[in-house]
């Protein structure tokens, strides 16, 4: 019964940890910029919401122009 109670302590606070470490990625993040985290599959779902939806195009496009001063 110690191991059992041990072992649901540990898991609490490796959850807890995890989500110390969410919060202090998100608080790294500027917020003079636009972002979407999304994993791999959300990327489908997001592209087909640009291709869909106006405003989602449109802030596609402004995003991007904005970008490729960066990229070239």
């Amino acid at each position: 019964m110690k191991a059992l109670s041990l072992l649901i302590c540990l898991l609490f606070s490796g959850i807890l940890q995890a989500q110390e470490v969410k919060i202090a990625f998100q608080q790294q993040l500027p917020n003079s910029h636009p972002r979407y985290l999304t994993d791999s599959n959300g990327k489908s779902e997001t592209l087909n919401l640009i291709e869909k939806e106006d405003w989602a195009k449109d802030v596609f496009e402004k995003l991007k122009k904005r970008t490729d001063l960066y990229a070239n």
